[in-house]
């Protein structure tokens, strides 16, 4: 499954617990990975996910969290082509 794919399933809540990971190991490598709208699209797509989802594996929020400090590590993401206020906004809700 490539970015797109993970994507649009786990935005439709589809797959949750077996796409999950499988994101993440695309996100490890690449915090900014893009479907068809924007670099970290992925990203975007895998903090929306419930937090129950969070709370039951919290192995895959600390591989999540280790996303998250690699996107900081990029500072301001508009110099990637990517939506700093946008991914800011989910990285903001998925750690409150």
């Amino acid at each position: 499954m490539d970015a797109e794919d993970l994507r649009v399933l786990l935005l439709q809540q589809e797959g949750v617990e077996v796409l999950t990971p499988v994101a993440l190991t695309h996100l490890e490598q690449n915090p900014l990975a893009e479907g068809a709208f924007y670099p970290g699209d992925l990203l975007a797509a895998v903090l929306k996910i419930p937090r129950t989802y969070w709370h039951q594996h919290p192995d895959q929020g600390q591989r999540a969290s280790g996303v998250i400090k690699a996107v900081e590590r990029l500072g301001n993401l508009n110099d990637h082509n990517a939506p700093h206020a946008t991914i800011w906004q989910e990285i903001t809700r998925f750690r409150s």
